[in-house]
């Protein structure tokens, strides 16, 4: 196994919650994702997300688009890191 598909076999099993607004990009994104083994959960704003972490915090990390209605994703991450609940869970 190269380096690239250890990484990828690693991540196999992992939960993330994508953070898209964009149709194009939030399906090119989860087909990806669920190619590599990942359980994906999407929100389409930043409110949705915290709502879906208030109700079920079981994820390995979010995937944050920046610039989303509602909320964006600035707003949802300082929102996400002021809970001390979440506050390790890795944003990117």
């Amino acid at each position: 196994i190269d380096g690239s598909s250890a990484a990828m076999a690693s991540l196999a099993g992992a939960r993330v919650l994508l953070v898209e607004d964009n149709e194009m990009n939030k399906e090119l994104a989860t087909d990806l994702l669920r190619q590599a083994g990942i359980d994906v959960v999407v929100a389409a704003n930043g409110r949705e997300a915290l709502d879906i972490l208030a109700r079920d915090a079981r994820f390995d990390g979010i995937l944050m688009d920046c610039q989303i209605p509602v909320m964006d994703g600035y707003t949802a991450t300082r929102e996400i890191r002021s809970n001390s609940a979440w506050a390790k869970l890795p944003v990117l």
